[in-house]
């Protein structure tokens, strides 16, 4: 066979109906959705699509809270192509949730066909964050008439699971309770709405003859981003709160000389 026949066969083989015309022309489509629970319109995160075959047009795109696009691979043979689609590093804070066509726990495709519309939604929702609240007992001298009991609680104005709610509504999120002398952490769940939860936590139970001190009444939570507050509750000489044992020797001195003034005025 000379050159010339050879070149004919060879053209007329690539153009037999069957052999490479269904995998040049073959096309899909997958469509992507992409969505942050928490109505984050500031992040943006990469997904990329991978497959066993085929040509992709623009493997990787940037998307957004809402943003929907679309990849497209040609070139493959009917019935063969696999492909997935997956988020590159998800934003800190949140986890992925993967739904295909409407009715798969993921965006896994195998077997596609010429002509096939694919779609696939990416959720991020927040992961949950921890308020941590530490409660201090500081004893000075005797404390017999001093009621160490107590109850801690926290608070979000603004969480996830309420978000239909207004700004206005208080969720309590937790409550934990012990009693002193010494100290313990309480640990409080909650999911942050974006861009951020404002929490506080307060105690109750104590003793009218407690001093307390506290940094948790302003909280800030976000995604990936917890908070933490102590509470100091402070017992002095006797439960009185606000002298410590010298000031109350000082102040019986003091109290016994002006005792003992009027006691002359009136012999």
């Amino acid at each position: 066979m000379n050159m010339k026949r050879a070149t004919a066969v060879i053209l007329g083989a690539l153009l037999l109906p069957g052999v490479a015309m269904a995998q040049v022309d073959t096309r899909a489509t997958f469509s992507v959705t992409k969505d942050f629970a928490d109505g984050n319109n500031v992040d943006e995160v990469v997904v990329s699509i991978d497959c066993n075959t085929g040509q992709i047009l623009d493997q990787d795109k940037t998307l957004g809270d809402g943003d929907t696009v679309e990849f497209v691979v040609t070139a493959f043979t009917t019935g063969t192509l696999n492909c997935s689609i997956v988020e590159g590093d998800t934003t800190n804070g949140y986890s992925a949730t993967y739904v295909g066509n409407g009715d798969t726990s993921d965006c896994t495709w195998t077997g596609v066909e010429d002509d096939d519309a694919n779609n696939c939604t990416i959720t991020n929702t927040p992961d949950p964050v921890q308020i941590k609240v530490t409660k201090n007992w500081v004893i000075e001298g005797d404390n017999n008439d001093v009621n160490l009991n107590y109850s801690v609680r926290a608070y979000c104005y603004n969480q996830l699971s309420g978000a239909e709610s207004p700004a206005s509504h208080v969720t309590q999120i937790g409550s934990g309770s012990g009693t002193g002398p010494g100290s313990k952490t309480f640990t409080f769940t909650v999911v942050p709405n974006f861009p951020s939860s404002s929490c506080y936590a307060d105690e109750s139970g104590n003793d009218s003859a407690v001093e307390s001190s506290d940094n948790c009444g302003s909280l800030t939570v976000s995604a990936g981003k917890g908070a933490s507050c102590t509470i100091t509750n402070t017992v002095f000489f006797e439960g009185i709160p606000t002298l410590s044992q010298y000031g109350m020797a000082i102040m019986a001195l003091l109290m016994l000389g002006v005792g003992f003034v009027g006691f002359r005025r009136f012999v």
